[in-house]
């Protein structure tokens, strides 16, 4: 078996995507059934762009979903606040939240019970905003990597593809 850097596995030349390879795949185009829709204005993958998604060594993924998430919640200052804003299940987020706090040695958020009494919420810690200003840099990082290749690629791409991925004369609404 062959791993490639995309998650596929290769067996006797069939191609095998990873586990949760398509639900990883409608988190990122926002069609998972939770409503979530990423925050697109600091998404790199819009028209031409890279995204960063770090593997860490004891298995945490970290991307921009989990960040976009806890730069609303460093705004909201309650997990459902930040899910509203992003158009997310707050079980989703507070999934996301726990795997954060999860991940590290450190809390990245942390939470305090009672909301319904006025006294509850949620706030970065000191490490959370350092776990945001590091992605961040490592993504601007990575965006300049790339640029030069990327211009290259998307020179080379095909004008008449539709977002959606379907060529004009393969759509059943094309005239």
């Amino acid at each position: 078996m062959h791993s490639g850097i995309d998650g596929t596995n290769m067996v006797h030349g069939a191609v095998r995507r990873a586990p949760g390879w398509a639900a990883r795949r409608k988190l990122r185009e926002g069609r998972a059934g939770s409503g979530y829709t990423r925050d697109m204005s600091k998404e790199l993958t819009q028209v031409g762009g890279a995204s960063l998604r770090l593997r860490l060594r004891n298995g945490g993924e970290l991307g921009p979903g989990k960040i976009d998430l806890l730069e609303h919640l460093a705004r909201e200052r309650s997990i459902s606040g930040a899910a509203r804003a992003m158009g997310m299940a707050y079980r989703k987020a507070w999934l996301m939240i726990d795997d954060l706090n999860q991940m590290f040695a450190e809390p990245v958020v942390r939470t305090f019970p009672g909301r319904s009494q006025g006294a509850g919420g949620a706030e970065l810690t000191a490490f959370g905003e350092r776990v945001i200003a590091l992605f961040r840099a490592a993504e601007r990082r990575t965006r300049d990597a790339v640029a030069l290749q990327l211009v290259e690629l998307e020179d080379a791409v095909n004008p008449q593809r539709h977002a959606e991925g379907t060529l004009p004369s393969q759509r059943s609404d094309a005239c």
